[in-house]
């Protein structure tokens, strides 16, 4: 049987958290939402008939499962997950993060230590602050674009806090580690030697990359199986988070006992009867539809790292080995995380979940929801290219078109300032451009430097064997964003490049020679000509972008001659008088701004 993963589902209109009420969170409605951990696929059908056939039955009063449900559960564990659990084992709630909250209160008291690893799925927080427990944070060690546990740390806080409760996440969300056997026999192992509790949230564990194995936590030994309790859902599994089904596995009868106790005084007695039915049916058929579900989520993957490697310098995507949750890495950029967030909503229109909300190690992170429709996925990460970088190869040559044309206009004496237009779409001061002349030379200089372009060329000078070849010139150097302005223009790349586009564009994937073959590549003119000649294309190896350049030849020709007739016309008309000129904001504006609609 196959399923259809591409097929768009439109989900606004249904009261879900993820459409629907952008408003009332405080974000613009027409964002595209991939923050919530569900997925934008329908469930298998098997499961979407067990529910209408509850549904037709038309009674929905109190229920609860048969020994049937159980057996669904076990077999599925036993034969996808390698660990097969005893019947009395099993205490069904309606959501994990119910039960994460059930167990803190069932298993500590007021001011007990709970620990923590961040940056961490954010229930967790509130699960222990909120029931008035003291949070103790053992951060994972982030080194080379990838996360570890910090065991040196984790041993030391349990000796000095003695928690009662260790809440771990595995696969771990959101940075998507999946545990090695011997990392969970070294946590285990520190936690017995503390008399430390574990709840293991596993929710995730059914999504592994790279053919890589999930461990259960219990699994590992008996003794560790006695002091865990394993919190498993098919929510995330089959997207069935609105049916309010979970599996909580506590094999200690002790343990058991108290949790049963402290479900009881939430008032909780029977589940959702369509809950039942679905996770059962979910457990019992839905095989073949979740292994090509992961087959094409594996492909939603690759897309996300390919397209961030080579679209989005400067953003880093953590390499996922579980979840289909991805976790960015926006330090390159060099922005503040305010700054990121306030791009990726107003400027990207997107919808994702900031790092804070995972705790402080996450702060210039984002995290992102790939299980969705291909198409869906590819617009999110479009989204951020012009967001962030500002330009696609669509829009690079469109951009150089409406140059070519602008430059016709303003040959005939056509060209004004776009009406509604922004002044400046980066909200920065327009840069202001001073020209002098000096013997038949005239040169242009940019009187307020871009501050990023400043920062970013220090950082490629002081580290340049740190950017991707990729970006570097072809002797191997690092170039600067300012060309000498003292040559003559012999050859069309020596184009003296006066004004500039402020907007990095990433075309890491084309390279020059593609570009080159735009209608607006940079054609040798007559330097003593009065008309702006047409657009050019120059690499910044320093920022890693081209960037669009527009010289008009009446006003800079680079090295050229600005004499005779050509320099007295200019000189009628305002631009060059008594020898000094003021480039006009209307016109820096035009060059530096006008394509950005």
């Amino acid at each position: 049987m196959s399923y259809d993963f591409d097929e768009p589902v439109d989900r606004r209109g249904t009261s879900c958290i993820k459409y629907d009420f952008a408003r009332e969170r405080g974000l613009p409605e027409d964002v595209l939402p991939l923050w919530v951990a569900d997925m934008d696929f329908r469930a298998p059908r098997e499961v979407m008939d067990a529910v209408r056939r509850v549904a037709d039955h038309g009674i929905w009063g109190y229920s609860e499962a048969k020994e049937g449900y159980f057996d669904a559960v076990r077999d599925w564990f036993s034969r996808r997950l390698g660990w097969t659990p005893e019947r009395p084992w099993l205490k069904k709630t309606p959501g994990v993060v119910y039960a994460i909250n059930t167990a803190v209160r069932a298993f500590t008291r007021r001011g007990d230590a709970v620990m923590i690893q961040s940056p961490v799925y954010y229930p967790f927080f509130s699960a222990v602050r909120g029931n008035s427990r003291l949070l103790v944070d053992s951060p994972l060690a982030y080194e080379g674009g990838a996360y570890s546990i910090d065991f040196a740390d984790f041993e030391g806080k349990m000796k000095e806090f003695r928690p009662a409760m260790f809440l771990l996440c595995s696969p771990h969300n959101p940075v998507g580690r999946v545990w090695a056997d011997w990392e969970l026999e070294r946590l285990g192992g520190i936690c017995l030697k503390y008399g430390t509790l574990v709840l293991s949230d596993e929710i995730h564990c059914d999504f592994v990359w790279g053919g890589r194995r999930h461990r259960v936590f219990p699994s590992l030994s008996p003794a560790l199986a006695e002091r865990t309790v394993l919190a498993t859902a098919p929510s995330k599994t089959f997207n069935l988070a609105g049916l309010m089904i979970s599996n909580v596995f506590i094999p200690d009868g002790t343990l058991r006992r108290e949790f049963a106790r402290e479900v009881e005084r939430t008032g909780l007695s029977q589940l959702n009867v369509m809950g039942l039915a679905a996770g059962q049916a979910a457990y019992e058929s839905g095989g073949p539809w979740l292994t090509e579900l992961i087959a094409y989520l594996e492909g939603n993957l690759a897309f996300a790292r390919n397209f961030t490697r080579e679209r989005l310098p400067g953003v880093r995507l953590v390499e996922p080995e579980g979840t289909y949750l991805l976790w960015l890495d926006f330090r390159g950029l060099g922005l503040p995380h305010e700054e990121v967030c306030r791009k990726i909503v107003h400027e990207a229109k997107l919808w994702l979940d900031e790092g804070l909300i995972f705790g402080e190690a996450g702060r210039h992170f984002q995290r992102i929801n790939m299980a969705a429709p291909l198409a869906t996925v590819r617009t999110a990460f479009e989204r951020l290219e012009r967001a962030f970088f500002g330009w696609t190869p669509d829009r690079l040559a469109d951009a150089a078109e409406r140059l070519r044309r602008d430059a016709g206009h303003l040959r005939a004496g056509r060209w004004t300032p776009p009406a509604g237009r922004r002044p400046n779409a980066c909200q920065e001061p327009l840069p202001q451009w001073q020209g002098r002349v000096s013997g038949r030379v005239r040169t242009l200089t940019r009187t307020v430097p871009s501050r990023a372009d400043a920062e970013a060329e220090d950082a490629c000078r002081s580290l340049p064997e740190a950017r991707p070849a990729r970006f570097r010139s072809p002797s191997g150097t690092i170039p600067s964003p300012w060309r000498d302005d003292s040559r003559s223009v012999r050859r069309p790349t020596d184009i003296n490049p006066v004004v500039r586009n402020a907007s990095p564009c990433p075309c890491a994937s084309l390279g020059r020679d593609a570009f080159r073959a735009l209608p607006g590549q940079p054609r040798r003119t007559d330097p003593g000509a009065s008309v702006p000649g047409p657009p050019a294309l120059e690499f910044c190896g320093a920022l890693g972008y081209y960037r669009v350049l527009f010289a008009p030849r009446s006003l800079a020709v680079g090295g050229a001659p600005v004499s005779g007739p050509s320099r007295e016309r200019h000189s009628r008309r305002g631009h060059t008088p008594r020898g000094q000129s003021t480039w006009p904001a209307t016109r820096g504006h035009c060059t530096r701004n006008f394509w950005r609609s």
